[in-house]
């Protein structure tokens, strides 16, 4: 018995870690924009049961189809990535070192807070957000929460 044909798996054989992982930032960021499966699967010529494969990594997203959740989601391609340890890394043959990102910041991953009260206050702040259709307010809200923050940003 062959181990993988043309990047599946074999029936039984567990999820790649890098496919769990972009699934799950797949599903954070189509939350974050408050869509529905159907409404994400609907403009990919998916149904929203392909599109719950992808998000538990069931199903591995091609770059074509991620590339297009990208803009669908209005987010870069680096997003589904960040956050990925090294080991997952090196399992997919990548074998860099970092995360390839050149911002003086690490992205914060919402998808780690252990409190689920904690990731539910993230979700409606960043909808309630994204709900600001005037980005001048939404940018002093930013410098506003910088200012709040201990963490500071150069």
């Amino acid at each position: 018995m062959e181990p993988r044909r043309r990047g599946r798996r074999l029936r039984g054989e567990p999820p790649h870690p890098v496919d769990v992982h972009v699934g799950e930032r797949v599903r954070m960021a189509r939350k974050l924009r408050g869509m529905s499966q159907t409404e994400l699967a609907k403009p990919l010529g998916l149904s929203f049961q392909q599109v719950q494969k992808f998000e538990r990594g069931t199903n591995r997203v091609s770059a074509g189809r991620l590339f297009a959740v990208s803009r669908i989601l209005e987010l870069p391609i680096s997003f589904f990535f960040d956050g990925l340890e090294m080991g997952s890394q090196e399992q997919s043959g990548n074998g860099q070192a970092g995360n390839g990102h050149s911002d003086k910041e690490e992205p914060i991953d919402v998808t780690m807070a252990a409190d689920p009260a904690l990731r539910h206050e993230i979700l409606d702040l960043v909808r309630a957000y994204y709900g600001i259709s005037d980005r001048t307010a939404r940018s002093s809200l930013i410098e506003l929460f910088r200012s709040l923050s201990d963490h500071k940003s150069d």
